[in-house]
């Protein structure tokens, strides 16, 4: 009877293995799925705010903004104030600014200008202002080929769908919306940058919660 003990215990450990790794991977898809979803609620918290920025600013106070305006000039100061109250309102963003597209002759879609951008801030409390805590100049160009959801903002609000990294700022996630004319037309897009800091803090939890169940599931 030894024998077929032995092959028991071996059939044993062998369907608890199994066992294991299905749930094993059982966890691992539901952490991704649960992932995503705190990535989609915080893209979707960023384009609200920055649909609300939009719906206060001026199309026409964006027209008149170029790289050209004097430093005190009414319209810069008039977005660069509300930019400032919106993130000021909300701890978790990071930057937030208006940019258009290039008024470049036949640059690309995807070849954007800053319009305002938010004042410069001591993010990090060091007591200067380094590279990327300082304010965008208007007219400063900007590649947004690697982030499909700004180009679609000219359009229609959007959201980038995982964090982007964009040197030399940290890694972010953002929503977008246009900044509408008194005709319809888009002046420009609001964007609103919320840190991998915050996007971290939130998964780091998530892992944790999951990393617990998965212990107990796996022991059970």
């Amino acid at each position: 009877a030894t024998p077929h003990h032995g092959s028991g215990k071996i059939s044993l450990w062998r369907n608890a293995l199994f066992a294991w790794l299905l749930v094993s991977l059982l966890f691992v898809l539901l952490y991704q799925a649960s992932r995503w979803s705190v990535l989609s609620a915080i893209g979707s918290h960023a384009k609200g705010v920055a649909i609300a920025a939009a719906a206060s600013l001026s199309g026409a106070d964006l027209d008149e903004v170029n790289r050209e305006s004097p430093p005190d000039q009414p319209a810069f100061h008039r977005i660069q104030k509300q930019l400032d109250i919106l993130g000021q309102a909300n701890p978790d963003i990071r930057y937030i600014y208006t940019m258009r597209r290039s008024s470049v002759p036949f640059a690309p879609v995807t070849a954007y200008e800053y319009v305002v951008d938010q004042s410069a801030r001591d993010n990090n409390q060091d007591g200067k202002i380094g590279l990327e805590e300082r304010s965008e100049p208007p007219g400063k160009s900007y590649d947004a080929s690697h982030l499909p959801a700004l180009v679609e903002a000219w359009s229609k609000p959007s959201s980038d769908r995982d964090v982007a990294p964009d040197p030399p700022y940290e890694a972010l996630i953002s929503g977008y919306a246009p900044v509408l004319r008194a005709n319809g037309e888009t002046a420009g897009v609001v964007g609103v940058d919320i840190a991998v800091q915050t996007v971290d803090q939130k998964l780091k939890f998530l892992r944790v919660v999951m990393l617990a169940l998965w212990a107990v599931t796996g022991g059970l």
